[in-house]
């Protein structure tokens, strides 16, 4: 008798733990909603690159909620929580803060501006926050040894040697090309990319060496030098504001040359045609994203012209490929822990859907460092069309080298 009350005991506490279990397993998917946090500048003199990058979230957020959610997490959706680093290092980390402590971000993404992301993905790092790194291309970003850091664009080496590699077809295609100029801003974007030209030139001759202070008013004096240097190409590395005054200083001062090559960013901006028009004709340029690279990326432009009334740059497609990817994580960690999501990404590995067509790759993954390395494709400017033109299996067109002169085409100021 005894015995058979024991068993019966032990029959019901059994019961009850798994109806508990059940119960508990069942309540942790239970998740309405996944925050993830954006540090981008939505004021100051890079807001309109902040700007496209919150619009590139909007969309795929949107876009990933009306599909379902996170379907793992029972159908959670994700909700975006846009920082305003207002293009400050010091007030980015103060953000990055109040969004892991305050808000309780499962993840979050940056935009442009490499110091900035450099400052901010140290606090992520400390408090263990998936971080996306979707518009900074500072080599350190990804160098430091940090397990939290993952970024979908090539470090500022792989853009560098995509330029210099340009260039190096160029020549043997018959062309001289043996002077290089380089004509950077002085943030640590610019100051990567420099340090990398320098570094990798190979036998190219530095003629010239032009570093200027970031959202300048005048660069009279450095175009000066540079005409002086007579460069056969000229590689570039600069936000949407100086591209436009530098290219207006060009045309001034009728500065010609053999190419005119951009690090994405300025010249890469859809308000570098707007302002410029014609005067942008076979500038080339690194471009993150061009609605020119394949069908979908035409039907996304499209879409997101419709939505936001303006055209769909770099720093949206990188973006909208970011979310994309948090999302693909999220759904295989079936939790909004940190470290499982940080372990999904870690093994990331699209081959087809959004963020692998928006991207110019094979797949979507990251090497041991957070990071994805390719070539990146270069763009020239083609009646206020971004062409692809390099490398080849991306091409659309051959590029136009070298670019006919200011006087060729008939543009006198």
């Amino acid at each position: 008798m005894r015995f058979f009350k024991v068993t019966s005991w032990i029959r019901i506490l059994v019961g009850i733990s798994i109806v508990i279990l059940g119960a508990t397993s069942i309540w942790a998917k239970e998740v309405k909603e996944i925050k993830i946090g954006t540090l981008i500048p939505l004021t100051g003199s890079l807001s309109a690159l902040g700007i496209n990058a919150k619009y590139g979230c909007d969309l795929a957020s949107a876009e990933i909620n009306e599909a379902g959610g996170i379907k793992s997490l029972g159908g959670a959706k994700i909700k975006m929580v846009h920082g305003d680093s207002e293009g400050k290092a010091d007030t980015g980390i103060s953000v990055a803060e109040r969004l892991v402590k305050q808000e309780g971000v499962s993840a979050c993404l940056s935009g442009p501006q490499s110091g900035v992301t450099f400052a901010t993905t140290q606090l992520t790092e400390k408090y263990q926050i998936p971080h996306m790194v979707t518009g900074s291309v500072a080599d350190e970003i990804t160098s430091r040894g940090f397990k939290y850091v993952f970024r979908i664009i090539p470090r500022a080496t792989m853009w560098s040697l995509s330029q210099l590699k340009l260039a190096e077809d160029m020549r043997k295609q018959g062309h001289k090309v043996q002077n290089i100029a380089l004509f950077y801003e002085d943030t640590l974007w610019g100051q990567s990319q420099a340090k990398i030209w320098r570094e990798k030139k190979g036998d190219f001759n530095i003629v010239a060496d032009l570093s200027y202070p970031n959202a300048t008013s005048d660069l009279t004096v450095s175009v000066t030098k540079l005409k002086a240097a007579k460069p056969d190409v000229v590689f570039i590395c600069s936000y949407v504001s100086d591209a436009i005054l530098m290219t207006k200083t060009m045309f001034e001062m009728d500065f010609n040359c053999q190419g005119i090559v951009g690090s994405g960013a300025g010249p890469e901006d859809p308000m570098f045609y707007k302002n410029l028009g014609e005067l942008t004709e076979n500038i080339m340029t690194i471009a993150q994203f061009t609605d020119e690279l394949n069908p979908f990326c035409k039907e996304k432009g499209q879409k997101y012209q419709k939505i936001f009334n303006q055209p769909m740059g770099g720093h949206s497609g990188n973006a909208y490929a970011g979310i994309y990817v948090l999302a693909d994580a999220l759904q295989r960690a079936g939790s909004t822990d940190s470290k499982k999501i940080r372990e999904a990404l870690a093994n990331t590995n699209i081959c087809s859907g959004p963020a692998k067509n928006i991207l110019p790759v094979p797949c979507v993954k990251f090497d041991a460092t957070g990071q994805m390395d390719f070539w990146a494709v270069i763009v020239q400017w083609k009646k206020g069309i971004l062409l692809p033109v390099w490398p080849s299996e991306f091409a659309k067109a051959k590029p136009v080298w070298p670019m006919p002169t200011w006087k060729e085409r008939g543009l006198k100021k």
